[in-house]
C-alpha cells in the first residue's frame, strides 16, 4: 500500500511494442515510452451475484429466489405452497476491473537512466479509453481510476484516485480521454518517479432500485485503456 509520502486507482497484458523516442531539451533528454495498453472486461454477473447474496439474507420464502435464469426480479416468490410479494429492493452494486500490474523498471529506453538516478521528471501525456463491445442492459455509472503499489490486486482505502471514466450508456461504444482529478496527473507523476511500477485499477457503483426497474443487470463491457507517459532525464 502507498506510504504517507504520497497520498494517493480495466483483465489483460501490458503492451510495450516499439521503441521510445528520445529528444534533447535544454541539456536534458525527453524519453517518450511506447503507449501502455490495458484491456479491461467488466462482467455484470458481479452485480447479479451481489443481488443473489442480498436475497440469501432475507426471510423465507424470499431467500429461496434463484436469479440464475432470471432476467427480471419477479413480482412474487413461492415456496411450499406459500407465495409472497417480493418487497422493494434497494442495493448498491459495486463493480471493479481486475488490477493491471505495470512495471517500467526494465523498459529498455529507461532502464539505464533509472539505475543511474538520472530521471528527474515524469509527464503524464494522456489516458484514453475505448469501448469495443458493450452488451450491458443498463447505463454504467462513472468508473473511478486508481493507482496503488505494484502487486496490489484490488482497490484499497488509501489507493490513489487519479481520474474518472464518464458514464457509459447501455450499448454505447465511446472512446475519449479520461477526466483527471485536480491533482491526478501530479499524483501519477509522483508515483512513477518514486517506484516506476504500480497497479492500475477501476471501480464504480450502481444504485439498483426495483421501484425504478426490475431488470437484473446483465451483459459485458470490453475495451482498453491507453496511457502515454514521457520522462525527462539527465544525460548519462
Amino acid at each position: 500500500m502507498r506510504n504517507t509520502l504520497i497520498l494517493l486507482a480495466v483483465s489483460a497484458a501490458l503492451a510495450l511494442g516499439g521503441c521510445g523516442l528520445l529528444d534533447m531539451n535544454d541539456g536534458g533528454i525527453t524519453i517518450t515510452l511506447p503507449a501502455q495498453e490495458f484491456d479491461f472486461d467488466l462482467d455484470a454477473n458481479q452485480a447479479k451475484a451481489q443481488l443473489q447474496a442480498y436475497l440469501a439474507t432475507q426471510p423465507p420464502p424470499l431467500n429461496s429466489l434463484d436469479l440464475t435464469n432470471q432476467t427480471e426480479i419477479p413480482a412474487e416468490v413461492c415456496a411450499g405452497g406459500t407465495c409472497v410479494p417480493v418487497p422493494r429492493i434497494q442495493e448498491t452494486l459495486e463493480f471493479e476491473t481486475p488490477a493491471q500490474q505495470i512495471d517500467l523498471r526494465d523498459e529498455p529506453d529507461l532502464k539505464n537512466y533509472i539505475q543511474a538516478g538520472k530521471v528527474k521528471k515524469v509527464n503524464i501525456d494522456y489516458i484514453e479509453y475505448q469501448v469495443a463491445t458493450n452488451t450491458l442492459n443498463f447505463n454504467l455509472p462513472a468508473l473511478e481510476l486508481f493507482l496503488d503499489d505494484h502487486g496490489t490486486t484490488s482497490v484499497q482505502p488509501d489507493s490513489a484516485k487519479i481520474a474518472r471514466l464518464p458514464e457509459i450508456a447501455a450499448g454505447a461504444t465511446p472512446s475519449n480521454r479520461v477526466q483527471f482529478t485536480v491533482d491526478g496527473r501530479q499524483l501519477m507523476s509522483d508515483y512513477l518517479i518514486q517506484d516506476f511500477a504500480f497497479a492500475f485499477m477501476a471501480q464504480g457503483a450502481l444504485g439498483f432500485d426495483t421501484n425504478v426497474t426490475r431488470t437484473i443487470p446483465g451483459g459485458r463491457l470490453v475495451g482498453k485503456v491507453t496511457v502515454q507517459v514521457s520522462f525527462q532525464v539527465d544525460p548519462l
